[in-house]
């Protein structure tokens, strides 16, 4: 798969009044945005654009201040469909440019406490190919088999509880409470220490809704893994494991994400009770390490990634997606398939968790905010 580009991509950095502090040329990642492009064509057209053909990205300006993008846009063609999808700009570059901010911070180049807001700018390359447009990146793309199933899943998910922000765009994701159950006690079980696992099930047409959906039917603990109080490392055998796992199964399932722990109570355990329960690592979210897995790993857009906290306020299960070339919190059902109470996994994304900016005095430093915000 090679994605053509006829732009070079700058980052523009200013203070808030308006002054420039810095620019920087980007090698951006366009992977995101044509995974989303393709899932787009799938939900939208029932085309799934295959690994042999190509896509077209091209900036969209801003109406009032050209070069600086506002969207990006991806074209894809497939089976007789053409199509495109838009991304935006201050979205899809936000951890480009956060990276970015933090190198500067800790060169000396901007102060602890700084304020910066940025913007990109694209520019025409040299060197174009004779059709205006020239090779940025290529992908070896060795897809999972991709055969969605056929399923009512407007009935599933209309048996299950809506949990966690939904947004219109986001596929919907339904998880068995029992699975959620077993990760919970898993978490709990494993202590001060991460654990984690793979989530597998099917992606399933719904024809009279015209759109996909993910039925996630069973996780697959991870074993053989390198598992530290701040972080857990997934080996081959790891994979291996999995793979073996999934084909003993013979139930055609995919891998549509993982799930991993954050032993908060251990993070934090040198902050008052009080000041855990309201600092903004009792809640789920994704290092940049994360990230960096999920999008190595899981990149197609219909990937998830599950996230239990433990905390001292109890377990807090959060769910994240890719929405518009970007991990993002999102929403999903729950199935209620346990009738025994009390259930961990019910209590674990009802729970009502307090979400103030607000760090533990010995916080990680793997998963700490740069101090100087990159803001629109």
């Amino acid at each position: 798969m090679t994605v053509h580009c006829a732009h070079r991509f700058v980052l523009d950095v200013r203070a808030l009044g308006g002054d420039v502090l810095f620019t920087e040329a980007l090698e951006p990642d366009w992977e995101p945005a044509r995974q989303g492009a393709r899932l787009n064509g799938l939900r939208t057209r029932g085309v799934w654009h295959d690994g042999d053909a190509e896509s077209l990205l091209a900036p969209v300006w801003q109406a009032s201040a050209p070069p600086f993008v506002h969207m990006l846009r991806v074209r894809m063609r497939a089976a007789g469909h053409e199509w495109c999808t838009d991304f935006k700009a201050s979205e899809y570059f936000a951890d480009a440019a956060s990276a970015v901010v933090a190198a500067r911070l800790a060169s000396g180049q901007l102060a602890p406490g700084d304020r910066v807001r940025f913007a990109v700018a694209a520019y025409p390359v040299d060197q174009a190919r004779p059709d205006g447009l020239r090779s940025r990146l290529s992908v070896v793309d060795r897809p999972q088999p991709l055969a969605p199933k056929k399923r009512d899943f407007s009935a599933l998910a209309g048996r299950a509880i809506a949990c966690g922000d939904t947004d219109p765009s986001d596929v919907e994701v339904v998880l068995p409470e029992s699975v959620v159950e077993d990760i919970c006690h898993r978490t709990k079980t494993a202590g001060a220490r991460e654990t984690g696992g793979i989530l597998i099930g099917h992606l399933c047409c719904d024809e009279d809704r015209g759109d996909v959906g993910l039925e996630v039917t069973a996780h697959i603990p991870a074993r053989h893994t390198v598992s530290e109080r701040e972080k857990l490392t997934f080996t081959s055998d790891t994979w291996t494991d999995v793979r073996n796992a999934v084909a003993l199964r013979k139930a055609g399932e995919l891998l549509l994400g993982w799930w991993h722990s954050h032993p908060a109570f251990s993070w934090c355990a040198r902050c008052p009770v009080d000041r855990q329960r309201v600092c903004r690592l009792a809640t789920g979210f994704l290092s940049a390490d994360d990230k960096a897995l999920h999008r190595s790993i899981f990149p197609s857009a219909f990937t998830q990634a599950l996230v239990v906290t433990h905390s001292v306020g109890g377990l807090d299960t959060r769910l994240f997606g890719w929405r518009n070339g970007v991990l993002k919190s999102r929403g999903f059902r729950l199935c209620r398939d346990i009738h025994s109470e009390p259930s961990l996994a019910l209590s674990s994304v009802q729970q009502a968790a307090s979400v103030v900016e607000a760090a533990c005095t010995n916080q990680p430093r793997e998963v700490g905010d740069a101090q100087v915000t990159a803001s629109r």
